[in-house]
Parts: structure tokens; C-alpha cells; sequence
């Protein structure tokens, strides 16, 4: 939720500064790239910290009755990993045409270190398989 508040809020923010910004559209990569950046790192310490918290869920199953969900259901964490996907990639997308490269242009290299932070969440079964139904 946090995630998807703070794209949101950015985006939003910069595509009003693209609207009146008189200057070289550069300048407009150079927030992008800063806010991607940013974004980066705040997912990367998330998502290694759910990584953890998973890790630490899954010892306190296996110590308890051993009953657990049906496994073709989606676990809370994987809803979790799940809305981070597709914050990055809502991120991604809505500020792509802001760039001065336009929306057909290629990512960024903070764009790709941005999109590189999700590939072991997306790389989880579930989360795969769900995110190929969209």
C-alpha cells in the first residue's frame, strides 16, 4: 500500500511539473531517474525484509499443528509481493510518457535496476502464476 502511494504521489507530481516545466525535458529524466533510483532501494530493503518475515512464518508452521493452507491458494505474503509487482510496474508505466525518450523509448538504467528489484518476487510460483493471468 505504502508503495503504491508514493508511485502515485510521484507520478502525479512530476507529470504536473512536465505540464509547466519551460526547460529541456531532461531535466524531467534526471527527477525520474532520482525517484526510481529511490523506489529501488526503499523496495529492495522491503523486500528482503518480507523475505525474512516469510522465512521466520514458515519455521512457526512448522513447529505448530502442521495444518496448512491449501497450496493453491495465495498466502497473505504472496498478495503482498504480488501489489509491489505491479506498483513497480504501474510506476513504470504511467511515467514512461513523461520521459524525454516518450513512452516507446527504452528504460533508463535506474528504470532497469528499478524493474531488476522485482525479478526474485516475480520468479516465486504463485506470484507468476498469478501475475501471468493478468
Amino acid at each position: 500500500m505504502y508503495f503504491r502511494m508514493l508511485s502515485f504521489f510521484v507520478v502525479v507530481g512530476v507529470r504536473a511539473l512536465a505540464k509547466e516545466w519551460q526547460g529541456p525535458k531532461e531535466c524531467i529524466d534526471r527527477v525520474l531517474d532520482s525517484c526510481c533510483e529511490s523506489f529501488a532501494s526503499a523496495l529492495a530493503v522491503e523486500r528482503d525484509s518480507l523475505a525474512q518475515q516469510e522465512r521466520t512464518m514458515k519455521r512457526f508452521a512448522k513447529q505448530g499443528s502442521g495444518s496448512g493452507a491449501n497450496s493453491n491458494e495465495l498466502t497473505d505474503m504472496d498478495k503482498v509481493y504480488i501489489q509491489l509487482c505491479l506498483d513497480v510496474e504501474t510506476f513504470l508505466k504511467e511515467s514512461k510518457p513523461l520521459r524525454s525518450t516518450g513512452a516507446t523509448g527504452n528504460d533508463s538504467e535506474q528504470e532497469a535496476q528499478l524493474r531488476q528489484v522485482i525479478v526474485p518476487i516475480k520468479e516465486i510460483p504463485a506470484v507468476s502464476a498469478y501475475l501471468s493471468t493478468l
